[in-house]
């Protein structure tokens, strides 16, 4: 079982073949090449609260938070796997970007695969929820941002951000494909140094019980601010 000293993940949903935590951002997914320490390694804080096996089906990015699914034995972990493989699990996402978007599109640009440079198909919908006006964010009326609702529909390395990066709309806090001046300017407004996309909504027919399932996460308070400061 857990310790004292580990974080305890909110869970959001549970039952005898899954669970589903929403994830901090700055945690892994599970371990990687490089050691580090065992509460910031989501798939071992999880087995310890729950005191049993998990199993990893996908994977979020680190700063990415948000819903994140395991597994709890080895049947539901080939079968979830499949069903993400084949599209067959609905991800939604909530981005604030810098700039003024579109009410509604789709970004259907090829993303290459960094291993070996091979373009792949890849397609992302998006929605605009809310518009920051410019002036009122912050003094420096270049400062705008709107907050996106994001669903793919490929499962490429970092579709979402690299599809809004090509699109000159870059996730405010992506250090990675954003601007970094802009993004430092950002932070020192908002006090938020993090990169503002998470994981909000999970949909899927059970393999087990055939029940349609749909997990939301709660807005977090980095989220939150700027939803009220609209």
């Amino acid at each position: 079982m857990s310790n004292q000293e580990d974080p305890i993940l909110e869970i959001c949903y549970i039952d005898e073949n899954y669970v589903v935590i929403n994830k901090p951002r700055g945690m892994l997914v599970h371990p990687v090449d490089t050691p580090h320490p065992k509460n910031e390694i989501a798939m071992k804080v999880i087995r310890d609260q729950l005191g049993k096996q998990v199993y990893t089906v996908h994977r979020l990015d680190r700063p990415t938070s948000g819903l994140l699914l395991f597994a709890l034995n080895v049947p539901a972990v080939q079968i979830m796997q499949k069903m993400f493989e084949q599209q067959q699990v609905q991800k939604k996402y909530i981005a604030v970007v810098h700039g003024k978007t579109q009410h509604q599109w789709q970004n259907n640009d090829e993303l290459e695969k960094p291993e070996n440079k091979e373009m792949k198909s890849a397609s992302t919908s998006f929605r605009q929820l809310q518009f920051r006006k410019k002036g009122s964010f912050a003094e420096d009326e270049n400062l705008e941002v709107s907050i996106l609702e994001a669903q793919p529909h490929s499962g490429r390395y970092h579709q979402i951000r690299r599809h809004l990066a090509n699109a000159n709309l870059p996730i405010v806090g992506d250090y990675l494909y954003g601007d970094i001046d802009h993004n430092i300017q950002v932070a020192e407004h908002t006090q938020i140094p993090r990169m503002m996309l998470m994981a909000h909504e999970l949909s899927f027919t059970h393999p087990f019980t055939q029940q349609p399932i749909t997990i939301n996460a709660p807005l977090c308070e980095d989220f939150k601010y700027y939803y009220n400061k609209i």
